[in-house]
């Protein structure tokens, strides 16, 4: 039965998935900007000021601004923080049945300190303000596009489907074309956009992915070869596929058969598809070695 996988229970207890829970959180918070901002209340600007990250608050100690920044949106923009929670929302949902409650929180964070902390190196010097949790919906969206690469996003203003790496791949070029020329050679931005916090926040989702979902306990680093004056080349070899231990196919290989049983095997994505191919070659190994 459903109800008795894993990751089902832990869906049933917790109720509201913890994406719906940050979505919340960045509404309430816009709505209490507003109030502070507002001239009903007269002493709300100071309060306010002590949340979006600023290279000289950094120096003065306050290193809270590198997740608080996160909190407030452009008030004169709504579409700020609309853009923010539907990517949230979309992201969200697919994220954090994968990575589970803690682990989606702790990326997040990650990233938007991450983004923060590239911001505040870039601008360390000649100041500025950034605030906003665009940062970490950048970095949620490249885990998702590592995760599923050929997975279809369709973008609302355009007629035309792109699947998640080619959005990846245009945000990067565009990050670092903009990065270059606004941040770095000081070009007029039309718009208030800071990039470095975006490659920022990437890097970090780019660092979860390769050395801690996709090979944790950074084994990867294992695979790297000695200096020559340490004699041996490798520091550790990987088992051979003979001789490697199958591994427990675990929940996501039961949530890609729940979505053939409801959706048909046409809807899954090649990672998916993959990971059916792992489960289906550790089980034909098992039944090889069984006397």
């Amino acid at each position: 039965m459903l109800s008795d996988r894993p990751y089902m229970r832990n869906s049933q207890r917790e109720g509201t998935s913890v994406h719906i829970w940050v979505i919340s959180v960045l509404a309430a918070a816009y709505v209490i900007e507003l109030v502070l901002l507002s001239p009903w209340w007269p002493g709300g600007g100071p309060l306010i000021a002590t949340l979006p990250l600023t290279s000289a608050a950094l120096q003065g100690g306050e290193i809270w601004r590198l997740l608080s920044y996160s909190l407030l949106h452009d008030t004169r923009n709504p579409f700020h923080l609309l853009f923010v929670l539907v990517s949230l929302a979309y992201i969200g949902g697919d994220l954090v049945p994968r990575l589970g409650t803690k682990r989606f929180l702790a990326v997040l964070v990650a990233t938007i300190w991450g983004g923060g902390l590239t911001w505040t190196v870039v601008h360390w010097s000649h100041g500025g303000t950034y605030f906003g949790a665009g940062a970490g919906v950048m970095g949620l969206f490249t885990i998702l596009a590592l995760l599923e690469p050929q997975r279809e996003v369709r973008l609302m203003f355009l007629p035309m489907a792109f699947n998640a790496r080619q959005i990846l791949w245009a945000l990067l070029v565009v990050d670092l074309f903009c990065f270059v020329l606004y941040e770095i050679l000081g070009a007029f931005a039309p718009i208030d956009f800071s990039p470095s916090a975006h490659l920022g926040s990437m890097t970090i989702g780019w660092l979860y992915y390769n050395f801690i979902h996709a090979h944790p306990g950074w084994t990867r680093f294992a695979q790297l070869a000695r200096p020559a004056w340490l004699g041996a080349t490798k520091i550790a070899q990987r088992p051979s596929n003979a001789s490697r231990a199958p591994q427990p196919l675990g929940p996501e290989v039961d949530r890609i058969l729940d979505k053939i049983n409801h959706q048909g095997f046409g809807t899954l994505t090649v990672q998916e598809k993959k990971t059916l191919d792992e489960a289906k070659n550790i089980l034909n190994q098992a039944v090889k070695r069984a006397p």
